[in-house]
């Protein structure tokens, strides 16, 4: 690994493909996603006084998944926001809640922006079709963490009335490509690209792919 580069942790993740997979992570992996995340941010668009709501998995546990099964505010979308600029409250709901109540949740907190995965947006999308509800103060949605097909995006789209931005990423590698304005439809996240091998233990074998960002993950 580069200098300044420390093993960390071990995530475990079902995989794209069903087959679990164990993601390696280092001192670097805040730190990279974190200036991604920025750029995102900005390439959507997104006023960050505005507030967020969150549908996501939280893995919170005991009273603190509670919390997150009941939604809650929380005063910024991430805390390192206030030291840079001027930031709207976030509301955080986890995603295991059946989406009949997140969707009463949502119309009660009635964000101007909503980030979720794609199945669950466009289910909720269509609980939107069917009550004839609406979300009055949103602006945008971003899709993250799974494939956004063009059937589902329109159809989260039509069911919520405004725009879908397609943050291409997924659990094991974390940010991968963003909706760019100045160049659609998806441009990649470049630092991030390309791959390599680390050796497997004892020598033998093909070893691990190796995220190129400087050691931020590797895949095991």
């Amino acid at each position: 690994m580069p200098d300044g580069t420390a093993p960390t942790t071990t995530m475990r993740t079902s995989g794209t493909s069903g087959m679990p997979i164990a993601v390696r992570q280092t001192n670097l992996v805040n730190l990279w996603w974190f200036a991604f995340h920025l750029r995102d941010l900005a390439w959507c668009g997104l006023d960050l006084r505005g507030s967020m709501a969150v549908i996501r998995g939280l893995g919170a546990s005991g009273a603190e998944h509670d919390r997150a099964m009941q939604g809650y505010k929380q005063a910024c979308w991430n805390e390192q926001f206030p030291r840079l600029f001027e930031n709207g409250p976030a509301y955080v709901m986890d995603i295991h809640q059946d989406p009949r109540r997140q969707l009463q949740w949502l119309l009660r907190v009635q964000p101007d922006y909503l980030l979720s995965y794609p199945p669950n947006l466009e289910y909720l999308a269509g609980l939107l079709t069917e009550s004839g509800q609406r979300l009055h103060n949103l602006k945008t949605i971003l899709a993250i963490g799974e494939t956004l097909t063009a059937e589902a995006g329109a159809a989260i789209a039509a069911g919520f009335g405004v725009p879908v931005q397609n943050t291409y990423s997924c659990v094991e590698a974390g940010y991968l490509a963003s909706p760019c304005p100045a160049c659609p439809p998806l441009p990649t996240e470049g630092e991030g690209l390309g791959g390599s091998s680390l050796p497997s233990p004892g020598g033998e074998g093909l070893g691990f792919p190796f995220s190129p960002r400087l050691g931020e993950r590797g895949w095991g």
